[in-house]
């Protein structure tokens, strides 16, 4: 389904799961980095994910070595507060904040949820990942 959302900035992979087992990000992103040596990396997680970073396997390291970009997620608290507060880090020379003004504030559980419950998620997801959703009969 992710691969309907590629452009010619945005590439998905199924990396993740081709290799299976345990998948921890920075050893993902390590290997990214050798398989796509002219490539820059950088993981990007929600705003609503900061407190919970810190407990990631390699986090300093993800940060450090690849850089993280925290999209603020609507109505949340600001997330440079947030992130001081999670991360007890002194200055955030590799950690970006994007704002979420052209993004809707919407999180993938709450779409598991709303498909789940029946609920309509025509205005919070591209329209062929709606399809998508339908035809595979996907969080039913």
């Amino acid at each position: 389904m992710a691969k309907l959302l590629e452009s010619k900035s945005v590439k998905i992979s199924d990396y993740e799961i081709q290799k299976q087992g345990i998948s921890i990000s920075f050893e993902t992103l390590q290997d990214f980095s050798k398989l796509y040596p002219q490539d820059a990396f950088s993981w990007i997680i929600g705003s609503d994910q900061i407190e919970d970073f810190p407990k990631w396997d390699y986090w300093q390291e993800i940060i450090t070595r690849y850089g993280l970009i925290i999209v603020q997620r609507d109505g949340k608290e600001n997330p440079e507060d947030t992130t001081k507060k999670a991360l007890a880090l002194e200055t955030f020379e590799n950690i970006r904040f994007v704002s979420s003004e052209d993004i809707p504030d919407i999180s993938s559980t709450e779409i598991r949820e709303r498909v789940k419950n029946n609920q309509s998620i025509h205005a919070l997801v591209p329209q062929k990942i709606e399809e998508y959703i339908v035809k595979h009969s996907l969080y039913k």
